[in-house]
């Protein structure tokens, strides 16, 4: 399976991942959603089973842009919505409002979301790979060519004294890149729904906003990495 599919087409409960990702946009009402990825567009859209609900646009890189990049790359010339960047190999895909009023609670330009850990699933895990920005971070990425998020857009957000924040999700979205992820993530996920239906609970729908992180700091990149971009109104 590894050798013959993108990760973003590795199956999670019957679907594709990439597939199931977006079947909970819909959802949660979203609508436009941009898929990023390097060399894998034709065969992504061959493979997805999708009604008219949304409305998805592939843009496929030749060569390798970076997360940022590709940030640059999906928006165009976009000045007025949020940015919403999730990647499409992940087992359990999060909430988007969550998301978004944790980015606005923290007055944040870029939120990176980390996966939860420790006994309260409060504190700071492994990052998730979503992130959530104002448009006005276009303005620190170049007009071509790679770029990174980690290495690139968050140093030189923070010399120009912009603002970001960390926060963490409420469950962990299952992220996987490699076969052992992806069987870990799986094996994880359904141990997770045995109890959710044992107790009869579902998982909390709030993401914590950690503060102090301001000075200490969609979808895309390559075959394995795809990614789903979304765009949402932006309110002050």
């Amino acid at each position: 399976m590894a050798s013959q599919l993108p990760t973003a087409l590795w199956p999670v409960a019957g679907k594709p991942a990439l597939e199931r990702l977006l079947i909970s946009l819909v959802c949660q009402g979203i609508k436009q959603v941009t898929v990023c990825s390097n060399g894998d567009g034709s065969l992504l859209r061959g493979m997805l089973k999708l009604n008219n609900h949304l409305e998805l646009k592939f843009l496929d890189e030749p060569l390798s842009v970076g997360t940022a990049g590709a940030i640059r790359d999906a928006a165009g010339n976009e000045k007025d919505a949020l940015l919403v960047i999730l990647p499409a190999g992940i087992v359990c895909p999060p909430r988007i409002d969550p998301l978004i009023n944790a980015h606005r609670d923290g007055q944040a330009d870029l939120t990176v979301m980390f996966n939860p850990t420790g006994e309260n699933n409060r504190s700071l895990g492994e990052p998730a790979g979503i992130y959530v920005c104002n448009p006005s971070i276009l303005e620190h990425i170049p007009k071509d060519g790679y770029f990174d998020i980690k290495e690139g857009l968050i140093p030189v957000m923070l010399r120009a004294g912009k603002t970001v924040r960390a926060a963490v999700l409420s469950h962990h979205v299952g992220n996987f890149r490699s076969r052992q992820e992806y069987l870990d993530a799986v094996s994880d996920y359904l141990d997770a729904a045995i109890a959710l239906e044992a107790d009869g609970s579902t998982p909390a729908g709030f993401v914590q906003v950690m503060t102090g992180t301001r000075e200490t700091g969609g979808v895309f990149a390559d075959r394995h990495c795809t990614h789903c971009f979304h765009k949402a109104p932006l309110r002050l």
